[in-house]
C-alpha cells in the first residue's frame, strides 16, 4: 500500500524556485487538460494516449488501488508545469517493476524538475518493493533517451514498428530499464547539481 501523506510537498529549485508536488486529484482535471494542451504538437503525438481525451486524465485520478497507478503533479503559480506516472502490479512475473512515464513542459526543462518528480516517483517505488524501474520511449524521443541514459538508463529491448501514432506511422519502442537503488543515488547526484550557491 502506498503512503501518500508527505504529500503535498513544497520542494525547491534552482534560482529560488519553489513547486509543489502531490497526486493528482478529480478536481485538477481541467489543469491537467490545459497542461497536457500546451505540449508541442509534435510531442503530443509521442504520448501513448490522446492528451485531449479527458478519459486519460480520469483515468490518473482514480485511487492507486483502483488502477495500480499514481500521476503526481508539480504546480507553480497555480498551474501545472509536470506529470510523471508510476505504473505497478502486485502478482505475477513483472510484480518487482515500475513503469514510470512523463512530461515536463518545455519552459522548465533542463532546471531539475523532471529529475526531482522522477526522484519522487523513485521513492514511492521503494515503498512497494519494486526492484527494477521501465521506462518505453519511441524512437524520435531523442531528448529524452539520450537523458535517460545518461543518468544509467540501459536498453533492454527495440522493439521495430512496434507502435503506430496517431497520424498512422509506425515507430520503433525502446524499452529503457535500471535497478531501482542505482536510479535513486543516481537521481541524488543530478539534483545535487541544480541546487543553489547557499541553499
Amino acid at each position: 500500500m502506498l503512503d501518500l501523506t508527505e504529500f503535498p510537498k513544497s520542494i525547491s529549485l534552482n534560482n529560488n524556485r519553489r513547486v509543489v508536488v502531490r497526486p493528482l486529484s478529480e478536481q485538477d482535471r481541467d489543469a491537467a487538460l490545459t497542461f497536457l494542451a500546451r505540449l508541442p504538437s509534435e510531442e503530443q503525438e509521442y504520448l501513448w494516449d490522446d492528451p485531449r481525451d479527458p478519459a486519460v486524465v480520469r483515468g490518473w485520478t482514480q485511487p492507486a488501488t483502483v488502477n495500480k497507478l499514481v500521476a503526481l503533479a508539480v504546480w507553480e503559480n497555480n498551474r501545472i508545469v509536470a506529470i510523471w506516472t508510476l505504473g505497478f502490479g502486485d502478482h505475477g512475473w513483472t510484480r518487482h517493476l515500475g513503469y514510470i512515464w512523463g512530461v515536463v513542459e518545455l519552459e522548465s526543462r533542463r532546471t531539475g524538475l523532471g529529475t526531482m518528480i522522477v526522484r519522487e516517483l523513485l521513492a514511492l517505488a521503494g515503498q512497494i518493493d519494486i526492484e527494477r524501474v521501465v521506462l518505453e520511449l519511441v524512437r524520435p524521443q531523442k531528448g529524452p533517451i539520450t537523458h535517460f541514459t545518461n543518468v544509467g538508463f540501459t536498453t533492454a529491448a527495440v522493439l521495430k514498428d512496434w507502435v503506430k501514432d496517431r497520424k498512422g506511422r509506425y515507430l520503433d519502442l525502446l524499452v529503457l530499464t535500471m535497478e531501482l537503488e542505482p536510479a535513486w543515488r543516481r537521481m541524488d547526484e543530478m539534483l545535487s547539481k541544480y541546487e543553489s550557491p547557499g541553499s
